[in-house]
């Protein structure tokens, strides 16, 4: 995905076990330090590469100077909190719910420290959305829809399609299997397979209010 893409598709959202390489991540509402006042912060536990305490504090910073623009070029910085865990390999990442937070932004800001995702091992959950291009038609969405509803791996799957704009967001609702959630990779080749139009750019991580159905 471009830079310019991915701005695009980020502005919607600013205003609206280690051994098996398993990626979990988890939804919570959490209290900020130092702050008067409540503030829900999602969160997602990522599976990394590279990751060694020579580099722990490098990795860190890189991920909590994540600076983006708001449509009205308001500077905000989505990450609130890193927790690195080098024995299990994963970064704990807490960002605003309002904002929402992209794979393509965390590996953007991990470029140079050493640190890389593990995308093998990243599961999908409730609430998280893909970006598709290739989205050319509402057929070509209902098309699309119809792929992953088929698959029967999460409760509730919606894909939202505007003519002229691309990509198109799939936005996931609770897998079947809690305990074993379909994995990204496995996703995107389902997508990339039922038409090969279709290419999975990105996937957002949401906060603790998306989506008010499933689990």
């Amino acid at each position: 995905m471009t830079l310019s893409n991915t701005n695009r598709f980020m502005a919607g959202f600013c205003v609206a076990g280690a051994a098996m390489l398993v990626a979990t991540r988890s939804i919570q509402s959490a209290v900020g330090e130092g702050s008067p006042r409540q503030v829900k912060v999602g969160q997602v536990t990522l599976t990394a590469t590279g990751l060694t305490k020579e580099n722990e504090d490098k990795t860190r910073k890189a991920l909590l100077d994540i600076v983006r623009r708001k449509p009205n070029e308001e500077e905000v910085r989505p990450v609130t909190e890193v927790a690195v865990e080098l024995e299990a390999k994963t970064l704990a990442i807490s960002f605003k719910s309002d904002l929402s937070l992209a794979l393509s932004e965390v590996e953007r800001a991990l470029a140079g420290t050493g640190t890389l995702i593990d995308i093998k091992a990243l599961a999908l959950r409730r609430g998280d959305r893909l970006a598709v291009n290739g989205v050319r038609s509402p057929e070509a969405a209902k098309n699309l829809e119809k792929t992953l509803q088929n698959a029967d791996l999460f409760q509730t799957v919606r894909v939202d399609y505007k003519e002229g704009e691309n990509p198109a967001t799939v936005m996931l609702g609770a897998p079947k299997e809690i305990e074993k959630p379909p994995m990204f990779v496995a996703i995107r080749t389902l997508i990339e397979q039922g038409d090969p139009a279709f290419k999975v750019t990105d996937v957002v991580w949401t906060g603790p209010t998306f989506p008010k159905s499933g689990r």
